[in-house]
């Protein structure tokens, strides 16, 4: 994103998309979505959330074939995912970097 622009994570999908994606829009709607993480027949990301200071996104993600969910990590372009948690006995789900302490 260009510094400035101001931008949330969509959990929405267009009609087209066939399962779950990380995409990022302008906080007034207009203009395309610019896909962060896309949905493809092996990978899906869903539930994104910034980090407190917006430099990263924590998100599930999980592949079609297998039910079970993982949280992943990615630079808020898009960059750089990462596998941060993996365990098959658990589905995570409600991603969250924690609450930030007051002043």
């Amino acid at each position: 994103m260009a510094p400035g622009h101001a931008d949330h994570i969509s959990h929405q999908l267009g009609a087209s998309v066939p399962t779950d994606q990380v995409e990022s829009i302008a906080v007034d709607g207009n203009g395309a979505p610019t896909v962060l993480f896309a949905s493809t027949s092996s990978t899906a990301g869903f539930k994104p959330s910034y980090s407190p200071d917006g430099t990263k996104i924590v998100f599930g993600c999980f592949k079609p074939s297998n039910p079970s969910e993982s949280v992943c990590v990615m630079n808020r372009d898009g960059s750089k995912v990462t596998v941060v948690v993996d365990d098959p006995s658990v589905n995570e789900n409600m991603f969250s970097w924690g609450v930030t302490p007051r002043s």
